[in-house]
């Protein structure tokens, strides 16, 4: 009885307590935390740019390769010379996001190694020690 009642004074309270808001906003079973937008940094917006540089540029070569191809080979079917073009657009695409993608978690890896090594220690409290009273 009391516990309905309870519920009844949360529902028309329009000062929500934080217990009551956190209901409203977690979905069930805590997947509060899981459901952070990697996007909001930095590392995921520059992943994204890199993807979606790569994949414009992939586009240009499958509508490019299969015209070289045909120019280079005029024996060739169109079909296979689109099959190839666009096989050739794939794999020359994904070489070079996997090896942007390589080189920037390198380059961020080294980042933070050279930043902990170079790292001080805060002076205003390894220099001096006072007793404590």
């Amino acid at each position: 009885m009391a516990n309905e009642k309870q519920k009844q004074d949360t529902r028309q309270n329009p000062i929500r307590t934080p217990l009551n808001r956190r209901s409203v906003v977690e979905p069930r079973g805590g997947m509060g935390k899981m459901l952070r937008n990697p996007l909001g940094t930095r590392q995921g917006v520059s992943t994204l740019k890199l993807v979606l540089m790569y994949s414009i540029i992939g586009m240009g070569l499958g509508w490019l390769l299969p015209i070289i191809i045909r120019a280079i080979q005029p024996e060739m079917s169109e079909d296979n010379a689109q099959y190839y073009g666009m096989i050739g657009a794939i794999v020359i695409t994904l070489l070079f996001l996997v090896v942007s993608l390589l080189k920037g978690l390198i380059l961020r890896r080294r980042t933070q190694q050279e930043n902990s090594e170079t790292k001080q220690p805060n002076s205003q409290f390894s220099d001096t020690k006072k007793p404590v009273n």
